[in-house]
């Protein structure tokens, strides 16, 4: 009914059109004398939901026609209809029914215009008393079904408007159409916008219920933030707001630092799923302006985690506070003027070493101006092995107590069996007064009775290197430090050794390179040439490896996907990827490899329907007609038996005076592995002998003068969208359709 009320109006207006943009109405009844007749006319203008001029109507951008009336002789402008019409009712909806509007005071009349089913350009027309105004508009047709419904209201809901930082975290949006009775409205496509964050839209219209859904989640901006969300039903807009959080700030600092000392601050940034935010700096600031390393050292790794040094500078009750993605975190530090620090010994390197299950005394000094603060309790921890204020007493305890003396020195012991850095923390005091201190030892193994011998890479050829790492291990697989390992060759000539010792470092590990020469042998009696170490205090502790060196065995595997590409419309390409490796599963790099590629089978047959008929067309199918007594499909064999490309005797066995299938195939003559060992070409060939042509893959390489070759046979494939059309089938086998190889069609 509403399409036929403007399609009057639409009628009405060509036939006022002669009169122009103006009209008059008579009110003096068709009498004599000066004309008093007002004559009117109308201007129309479209705007946006800004005010601003527009014409591009959409879902997401509804317009507003004004139409403004005009009169002279003092003629009503004020509560005039205006009637509206359009050039073509798909384009665009007017805002009611009637499509109509009363001028105001000022002879202003508005009605929205909604965006239709259909796309392209129109016209709308204002008409009053035989004045017309007319403006153009292109509509996006993005109005679904219902584009005769008018939207009273959409409200946007959230299941949660708490969103979490981490990737897996996620929020449900639904939007709820209703008309202007609050009946829900099906079919109204919803448009949802979002100021950051990722936005699916699961539903482009409502459902039956007046819903449409999306999700909201922040996978890449971990911010602590605001994320406005809005649902846009034509005219209608509903927005909320989500706050993201989660996003949080760990700070690993002592609680005292002593003035002038300088202590390692660790900062974890995560998110809502605890997992560390890598690549983002952190800010830093000091109340009391002590000395900071960095004051935006960025987070690395999996944990998320930043470091800096701390310096004490000024003393009192300093507030650090670290901030990053919109968290904060804020710790206190008591910087005590202090003397309170581990007392080293004569001579002590930075790290003091301790021998394994070997009881060693510590002491830290506690001054105040000078003067030693004395019976104050200092607790000790340690993050390995045990400590106590006594060699007898310990035991498993990792904390321990002692009171200082009359020289201000508190004493304690550690002890570990097993090898490693540990640090040994002190504190005394408690609140703004405490005050800590921490020393780093290592705990060393120092009785070796096994050496493991390990040649990376194990095989090598003249002029290649290959490093050799002895680790010295105690009976509890200890790493033993500060071995001096003795490396020696044996069962062939020639190579040398970099270094005939090493020492072993904090891992027990000793290492030298081994570089063979021109002279080098491949080793005696089958074996490969050996290298030994040993320990030069004890040569009965000792390991060898071998490695071969020499000629260089080289390894192909081919490897391909399930992409098939097409460089023109008559072929297709298929990649293939080759990865060369050692004998050692070393991959190759900068490797050359011949590639080459001869036919070695083909076959005969038809492209027919899959299911058969009556079922549903799924795929064309190849059948083949060459066929064995039991039914079942053969191939014919290629005819150039000795791949020599010509026509020995007995070869032409279909007579054609050709080789069949000849080689239709291409691929480049040579390609290079990469650095990961990886060589990739693509096979070139007509897609009319796809399904129908086997073909045989070769791949050469030469290693100190040794061919290495590797083949593989393959059927040529067929792109999936040629077979799934049922209205074309794949291009015609050009090897025909008899039953015989021995037949040429």
């Amino acid at each position: 009914m509403r399409n036929v009320q403007q399609l009057i109006v639409a009628l009405l207006l060509t036939m006022l059109a002669a009169c122009g943009g103006g009209g008059t109405l008579d009110s003096d009844g068709g009498t004599g004398g000066g004309s008093t007749t007002p004559v009117y006319r109308v201007a129309l203008t479209i705007t946006n939901s800004a005010g601003t001029a527009a014409t591009a109507l959409s879902q997401a951008t509804p317009l507003t026609i004004t139409a403004t009336l005009t009169a002279t002789n003092s003629g009503n402008i004020a509560n005039q209809v205006i009637n509206f019409a359009l050039s073509d009712t798909e384009l665009a909806v007017l805002g009611n029914a009637a499509g109509t509007a009363l001028t105001n005071s000022n002879g202003v009349a508005t009605i929205s215009l909604l965006v239709g089913s259909k796309s392209g350009a129109g016209t709308v027309s204002a008409i009053f008393a035989g004045a017309t105004a007319n403006a153009g508009f292109t509509s996006a047709g993005d109005g679904g079904e219902q584009v005769g419904v008018t939207v009273g209201s959409v409200a946007l809901i959230a299941d949660s408007l708490l969103l979490g930082s981490g990737a897996s975290a996620k929020i449900e949006l639904t939007a709820l159409v209703r008309d202007a009775n609050n009946v829900v409205v099906p079919g109204v496509p919803v448009t949802f916008a979002s100021d950051s964050g990722e936005l699916v839209q699961v539903d482009a219209v409502t459902a039956v219920n007046g819903t449409a859904k999306a999700t909201l989640t922040t996978q890449t901006n971990k911010n602590n933030r605001d994320i406005v969300i809005t649902a846009r039903v034509q005219q209608q807009t509903s927005r909320l707001t989500v706050a993201v959080s989660g996003t949080s700030i760990e700070v690993a600092a002592p609680n005292s630092v002593v003035l002038g000392d300088t202590t390692s601050i660790d900062v974890f940034l995560t998110d809502s799923n605890g997992i560390g935010i890598p690549n983002t700096e952190v800010e830093v600031a000091s109340a009391l302006g002590n000395t900071l390393s960095d004051t935006s050292p960025a987070t690395v790794g999996s944990a998320g985690k930043a470091s800096f040094t701390y310096t004490a500078v000024n003393p009192g009750t300093d507030r650090l506070t670290v901030t990053a993605l919109g968290a904060t975190s804020t710790i206190t530090l008591n910087v005590s003027a202090d003397e309170f620090a581990f007392v080293a010994g004569a001579n002590e390197a930075a790290v003091l070493e301790i021998n394994l299950n070997t009881a060693q005394e510590l002491a830290v000094e506690w001054l105040v101006n000078g003067t030693a603060n004395v019976g104050e309790n200092i607790v000790f921890n340690t993050t390995r092995g045990a400590i106590a204020d006594a060699a007898a007493n310990l035991g498993n305890a990792v904390t321990a107590q002692d009171v200082t003396d009359a020289n201000g020195l508190a004493h304690t012991f550690v002890r570990s069996q097993f090898a490693g850095l540990a640090t040994i923390s002190a504190t005394g005091g408690v609140g703004e007064d405490a005050v800590s201190a921490k020393k780093v030892v290592e705990f060393v193994a120092v009785n070796p009775t096994k050496v493991e011998t390990q040649a990376f890479p194990a095989q090598i050829g003249a002029g290649e290197s290959s490093a050799i790492r002895a680790i010295v291990r105690d009976v509890n697989n200890n790493p033993v430090k500060n071995q001096v390992v003795v490396f020696s060759l044996d069962n062939a000539a020639g190579g040398v050794i970099s270094t005939g010792t090493a020492v072993t470092n904090s891992q027990g590990i000793a290492s030298t390179v081994f570089t063979a020469d021109a002279n080098t042998g491949a080793g005696v009696e089958g074996l490969n040439l050996v290298i030994k170490a040993a320990l030069q205090n004890n040569n009965a502790i000792s390991d060898e490896t071998d490695i071969a060196v020499g000629k260089r065995t080289l390894f192909f595997r081919f490897g391909t996907g399930n992409v098939i590409t097409k460089p023109s419309i008559s072929t297709y390409a298929k990649q293939f990827s080759v990865i060369v490796t050692d004998s050692s599963g070393n991959p190759v790099q900068n490797q050359s490899l011949n590639v080459s590629v001869a036919p070695v089978a083909y076959r005969k047959g038809y492209w027919v329907e899959s299911p058969p008929a009556p079922a549903a067309f799924k795929v064309w199918v190849p059948f083949v007609t060459v066929r064995d007594a039991n039914n079942l499909p053969l191939d014919c064999v290629s005819e150039d038996a000795n791949l020599n490309g010509m026509i020995d005797a007995g070869e032409d066995i279909n007579g054609d005076g050709l080789l069949t299938p000849g080689n239709p195939v291409t691929v480049p003559a040579t390609v290079t592995a990469d650095e990961n060992g990886i060589a990739v070409f693509n096979i070139i060939y007509p897609q009319d002998v796809g399904a129908w042509l086997d073909v045989r893959l070769q791949v050469s390489g030469f290693a100190a003068g040794t061919e290495n070759v590797t083949y593989r046979n393959y059927g040529l494939p067929v792109s999936s969208e040629d077979t799934t059309n049922e209205t074309s089938a794949p291009a015609a086998n050009p090897y025909g359709v008899a039953a015989s190889c021995a037949i040429a069609n």
